[in-house]
């Protein structure tokens, strides 16, 4: 049996085409394979910004046409390329496991070693521009007080070389999983990108975007996999590679990026996350009728109980430890830090230029970014075995990680303890009068429950992760698990 696959011409949607071959060759080993590739509209007007362009189909439009003359059997789009109302003939059936569907800020070294007030950053992307002023304002260690988007054309490779060669620019975003994906191909045809790629960040330095401070364009990181009506065949050709994870995710963010008026010239960002525990939704921008969204949920997968928010004990207010600095014993070759807390960095360490680090979650971002750090990025609070790898980077990353001597060991990185609690004494009638507990650590829960150990019977809460995995072990009861206190209360309402 032989198919035809059909995409653009850029080395992106060829390596996006051949991973879905590939996949396809893994579950039909006797499949015949080959590609139809060629420019698109918005491959041939490399002129005008995204933004002054047809709405609708700008990169898929000539492509669906082939498809439904008959001149390729499926075709493989960047999902969010395609306009949210799709062709009446065709349908998207299928899709591969999503890239990481985050934003990348590729910033010159030059720029960090000597900031200004001003920072220039190429985007065409209204969405990128409403959402990143104001975090590149706050999570910069210099603070910029004013940040210009200037609009950029051209495939990834070429945008990257026009930030390198730019005098104005001195940064630029591009969707992480365009780079993860020229990176790690292997072909001798992607090899002059990736080479040219991998010597322009040794000028480069990167911010992983949070997908709570700039959630994604609608199905950013997913392919989408387009054939006929009714083409029973490779429907269920497709279906031994689908992800429903994957697609159900996008069509959710598809679906509430269409209710707020649709398309990617919208100053929206829509993020849909499923985790072991639930669905995490996040919508933020602005309409073009001027409404501003900012909205965060959690749907838990599992019943919530009926327990009124003033029945939630939480931490706050209560000193469960003494914090006692240790000895550090750093390593000779020391890559990459990945720190729980902001204070697990301690005082005396003094950041090479341009070491990786990485943080648990906001919160401690912005505080090494107050202490004068600069911040790759960092695990917003669904848990370190959740995050996505830096494949752009090129090659392994050692990371290790900063906690207390009795912090949670990680499977994938080194362990250095840098300071340890000291015990302190719990009241007993902090504790009472409350029916469910939510915890914002393990060492916090074990503590608690070492003191009164009634609490093993209560109803449990917290944070995604090493907390969840502890808590269940102790208990032998998952506890309800939720990316943040915040989001957790939200829904017991």
């Amino acid at each position: 049996m032989k198919i035809r696959i059909g995409a653009r011409r850029s080395d992106l949607a060829r390596v996006q085409a051949m991973h879905v071959r590939d996949c396809l060759l893994t579950a039909h080993p006797h499949l015949g394979v080959e590609f139809l590739f060629k420019k698109s509209l918005g491959d041939i007007n490399l002129h005008d910004p995204l933004w002054k362009m047809p709405e609708k189909g700008v990169f898929t439009q000539d492509l669906t046409k082939d498809l439904v003359n008959g001149e390729c059997d499926l075709v493989v789009h960047s999902w969010k390329d395609l306009p949210t109302e799709l062709a009446e003939q065709t349908e998207v059936v299928a899709t591969t496991q999503r890239a990481d569907p985050r934003d990348l800020i590729l910033i010159k070294k030059e720029w960090l070693d000597q900031p200004s007030a001003e920072l220039k950053v190429f985007s065409s992307s209204p969405r990128r521009a409403f959402n990143l002023d104001p975090f590149l304002k706050e999570f910069l260690p210099s603070k910029p007080k004013h940040v210009e988007f200037l609009d950029i054309r051209g495939n990834v490779p070429t945008r990257v070389q026009k930030l390198i060669e730019s005098k104005d620019a001195s940064a630029l975003v591009v969707a992480k999983a365009a780079l993860d994906r020229l990176v790690t191909r292997s072909e001798i045809e992607f090899e002059k990108t990736k080479k040219q790629l991998l010597e322009s960040f040794k000028s480069l330095n990167f911010i992983v975007v949070p997908l709570r401070e700039n959630p994604n364009a609608a199905a950013q990181g997913a392919l989408a996999i387009e054939i006929r009506k009714n083409d029973q065949r490779m429907r269920d050709l497709l279906m031994e590679i689908h992800c429903e994870k994957t697609f159900s995710d996008v069509q959710e963010e598809r679906k509430i990026l269409k209710y707020h008026g649709g398309g990617c010239h919208q100053k929206i960002g829509v993020s849909v996350r499923s985790t072991p525990s639930g669905v995490w939704i996040r919508c933020c921008g602005k309409t073009e009728a001027g409404v501003l969204l900012n909205d965060e949920f959690f749907e838990s997968f599992r019943p919530l109980p009926k327990v009124s928010v003033d029945k939630v004990w939480s931490a706050e207010g209560i000193s469960f430890f003494k914090r006692e600095e240790i000895s550090v014993q750093w390593p000779k070759q020391l890559d990459a830090l990945w720190v729980a807390k902001a204070d697990a960095l301690p005082v005396t360490y003094t950041e090479p230029r341009h070491r990786l680090l990485w943080t648990a979650g906001l919160d401690s971002w912005k505080k090494l970014v107050d202490r004068g750090f600069f911040v790759n990025g960092c695990s917003e609070s669904f848990g370190e075995d959740q995050d996505d790898p830096l494949s752009f980077i090129g090659r392994p990353i050692v990371w290790t990680k900063l906690s207390h001597v009795d912090g949670a060991i990680s499977k994938d990185k080194e362990f250095l303890a840098t300071y340890k609690l000291e015990n302190l004494t719990l009241r007993y009638e902090d504790f009472q009068g409350f029916e469910l507990f939510y915890w914002k650590s393990f060492s916090q829960f074990k503590r608690s429950l070492e003191c009164f150990p009634e609490l093993k019977t209560k109803l449990h809460a917290c944070g995604l992760g090493h907390t969840a995995r502890l808590i269940e072990e102790e208990t032998e009861v998952a506890p309800l698990a939720f990316p943040t206190k915040e989001l957790f209360l939200k829904a017991l309402v």
